[in-house]
Protein backbone atom coordinates (compact mmCIF):
# COMPACT_ATOMS: atom_id res chain seq x y z
CA UNK A 1 0.00 0.00 0.00
CA UNK A 2 1.15 3.47 -0.20
CA UNK A 3 0.57 6.19 1.33
CA UNK A 4 0.57 10.16 0.43
CA UNK A 5 -0.55 13.22 2.87
CA UNK A 6 -0.99 16.30 0.42
CA UNK A 7 -0.56 19.48 3.00
CA UNK A 8 -0.60 22.69 2.12
CA UNK A 9 0.55 25.60 3.90
CA UNK A 10 -1.22 26.44 7.38
CA UNK A 11 -2.87 30.08 5.45
CA UNK A 12 -4.30 28.02 2.48
CA UNK A 13 -6.11 26.06 4.79
CA UNK A 14 -7.30 28.22 6.57
CA UNK A 15 -7.91 30.41 3.54
CA UNK A 16 -9.86 27.65 2.15
CA UNK A 17 -12.18 27.35 5.29
CA UNK A 18 -12.86 31.47 5.26
CA UNK A 19 -14.11 30.87 1.37
CA UNK A 20 -16.28 28.06 1.46
CA UNK A 21 -20.28 28.61 0.76
CA UNK A 22 -22.83 26.26 2.32
CA UNK A 23 -20.16 24.33 4.37
CA UNK A 24 -21.30 23.70 8.00
CA UNK A 25 -17.42 24.11 9.10
CA UNK A 26 -16.47 27.64 9.65
CA UNK A 27 -14.57 27.68 12.77
CA UNK A 28 -11.57 29.19 11.72
CA UNK A 29 -9.71 28.80 15.44
CA UNK A 30 -10.70 25.37 15.53
CA UNK A 31 -8.90 24.99 11.84
CA UNK A 32 -5.86 26.50 13.17
CA UNK A 33 -5.94 23.68 15.62
CA UNK A 34 -6.72 20.81 13.90
CA UNK A 35 -4.15 21.93 11.74
CA UNK A 36 -1.06 22.12 14.57
CA UNK A 37 -2.31 18.48 15.44
CA UNK A 38 -1.82 17.39 12.32
CA UNK A 39 1.66 18.63 12.13
CA UNK A 40 5.03 17.04 12.21
CA UNK A 41 4.96 15.37 15.79
CA UNK A 42 1.55 13.62 15.48
CA UNK A 43 2.55 12.41 12.55
CA UNK A 44 5.25 10.91 13.54
CA UNK A 45 3.76 9.70 17.09
CA UNK A 46 1.37 8.02 14.29
CA UNK A 47 4.21 6.04 12.49
CA UNK A 48 4.23 8.07 9.44
CA UNK A 49 7.28 9.39 8.20
CA UNK A 50 8.03 12.61 6.45
CA UNK A 51 8.66 11.13 3.20
CA UNK A 52 4.74 10.88 3.28
CA UNK A 53 4.18 14.01 3.14
CA UNK A 54 4.13 15.81 -0.07
CA UNK A 55 3.74 20.30 0.10
CA UNK A 56 -0.02 20.36 -1.59
CA UNK A 57 0.58 24.37 -1.73
CA UNK A 58 -1.41 26.55 -3.53
CA UNK A 59 1.32 27.55 -6.06
CA UNK A 60 1.93 23.53 -6.52
CA UNK A 61 0.73 22.73 -10.24
CA UNK A 62 -1.55 19.99 -9.98
CA UNK A 63 0.49 17.82 -13.01
CA UNK A 64 3.68 18.58 -11.41
CA UNK A 65 2.23 17.39 -8.08
CA UNK A 66 0.87 14.48 -9.12
CA UNK A 67 4.24 13.68 -11.55
CA UNK A 68 6.00 14.00 -7.95
CA UNK A 69 3.55 11.39 -6.01
CA UNK A 70 4.20 9.09 -9.05
CA UNK A 71 7.83 9.13 -9.01
CA UNK A 72 7.83 8.58 -5.30
CA UNK A 73 5.66 5.37 -6.04
CA UNK A 74 7.61 4.45 -8.69
CA UNK A 75 10.95 4.59 -6.21
CA UNK A 76 8.74 3.11 -3.42
CA UNK A 77 9.23 5.91 -1.32
CA UNK A 78 5.45 5.82 -0.37
CA UNK A 79 4.96 2.26 0.74
CA UNK A 80 3.92 1.39 4.48
CA UNK A 81 2.83 -2.31 3.85
CA UNK A 82 4.15 -4.77 1.62
CA UNK A 83 3.25 -8.55 1.01
CA UNK A 84 5.64 -9.78 3.71
CA UNK A 85 3.60 -7.17 5.91
CA UNK A 86 4.07 -3.94 7.60
CA UNK A 87 7.15 -1.79 6.53
CA UNK A 88 8.60 1.40 8.03
CA UNK A 89 7.20 4.27 7.65
CA UNK A 90 10.81 5.95 8.59
CA UNK A 91 12.39 8.28 6.80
Amino acid sequence: MHYVILRPPEDACIERVRERSGHGFTDLDAARRMYGEFGNAALASAGIGQRHVVDAGESVDAALLAGQICALVRGGLLTIFNCGGYSSTSN
